[in-house]
């Protein structure tokens, strides 16, 4: 089959999936770029009239569209593409969880509901089951249409249905992995009541980090899931140390400073290039440019540059936090922080790459 000249191949040789997002706020469709963009292909509408002028080009494979839009509501726009499009599926995004607005979604042919705020990777997970769903409706028709058809469509039938086999095995594959560094990130909830929604934070500007800093398209991804698992090592820190309100004793800190250890020993020992990565950050994310850093006192090219990456992250959301032993602080004063320690504790590309880009930082926090 000749590829068209719009579409795109991922690392896996695959088609890459045309994606057109409806939305008038430009940190939502940030968002959307830093989550889906290195699978699929996005392109962005700040209205439905524009919205409909990108539809009148080479289709796309997914629709996202916000329910609330500037002079036309998207709802109109989804009954559009449900009656003209019939290639493409539908995410509905939402301000509000309301049961009426989802059925009247899925009347109008939706396979997917989104609603705000929601984290990177409920917005993958939503985005892949959409294509998944909406490709076994489209290879299940395609079927039906072959068994009248000419040995010409049935050939071009069953070439759709090994695409789309191919396109399941693959999303199949990444979901599994998302699912287990989910799965570890809520285990490191369960002990650590202060983790929350930091984890999936940390790892997005961690990813956006890398890729401002030059990593290559392979490392950025890996980054964005092993950075997730940084603190794994939590799991084996006594409940007293982690739920304490006041200052650390020091045999308590050292206690908690074991917690990179012991991530390391978790994830380590695996031939998977994620968790190979995963290990490292769990290990160095607290080590510190000048070498006054934990747990080996590491100091500037001697960190791994996903630990040095990781480092700025982590601290960066952790100070915009509020924590049981201190309120959050304001962007301007974690902002003046980073810069008054740039090349002293961290690194000074990293800490670059985030003050020049520092708006798609502070949008990744939804």
């Amino acid at each position: 089959m000749a590829k068209r000249p719009d579409a795109t191949r991922s690392e896996e040789g695959a088609e890459r999936a045309r994606v057109l997002t409806t939305h008038d706020r430009p940190e939502v469709l940030r968002l959307v770029e830093h989550s889906l963009g290195e699978e699929y292909e996005c392109e962005f509408a700040t209205s439905v009239a524009a919205a409909r002028e990108k539809l009148a080009g080479p289709p796309f494979q997914l629709a996202m569209c916000d329910i609330r839009m500037p002079a036309e509501a998207g709802l109109v726009l989804v009954e559009e593409l449900s009656r003209n499009h019939p290639e493409t599926a539908i995410v509905l995004i939402s301000g509000v969880d309301d049961p009426t607005v989802v059925e009247n979604a899925l009347r109008l042919g939706a396979h997917g509901y989104l609603v705000k705020p929601f984290w990177p990777s409920q917005l993958q997970i939503t985005a892949a089951n959409a294509l998944r769903q909406h490709g076994l409706g489209v290879a299940e028709r395609t079927r039906r249409r072959a068994l009248l058809g000419s040995a010409v469509e049935r050939g071009e039938a069953l070439r759709h249905e090994l695409i789309g086999a191919q396109r399941k095995a693959i999303e199949n594959l990444r979901a599994s992995r998302v699912e287990t560094v989910e799965r570890l990130a809520a285990a490191i909830e369960m002990y650590d009541p202060d983790a929350g929604r930091h984890i999936c934070r940390m790892a997005s500007t961690a990813a956006l980090l890398g890729a401002k800093v030059g990593l290559d398209h392979h490392q950025v991804k890996l980054l964005r899931v092993a950075a997730a698992m940084h603190d794994i090592g939590k799991i084996t820190t006594p409940d007293g140390v982690l739920r304490r309100r006041g200052a650390l004793t020091p045999d308590e800190r050292e206690r908690m400073q074991e917690h990179t250890t012991a991530g390391h020993e978790i994830l380590s020992g695996s031939a998977s290039e994620m968790l190979q990565m995963a290990a490292q950050i769990a290990l160095t994310h607290h080590e510190r440019f000048d070498g006054s850093g934990y747990p080996q006192g590491l100091k500037r090219l001697e960190i791994p540059i996903a630990g040095r990456i990781a480092a700025v992250a982590d601290v960066f959301d952790a100070l915009l936090s509020e924590r049981s032993y201190r309120p959050a602080l304001s962007v301007e004063e974690a902002t003046k922080l980073l810069v008054g320690e740039r090349e002293t504790l961290f690194d000074p590309d990293a800490v670059d790459a985030l003050l020049d880009n520092l708006e798609e930082v502070l949008a990744l926090r939804g």
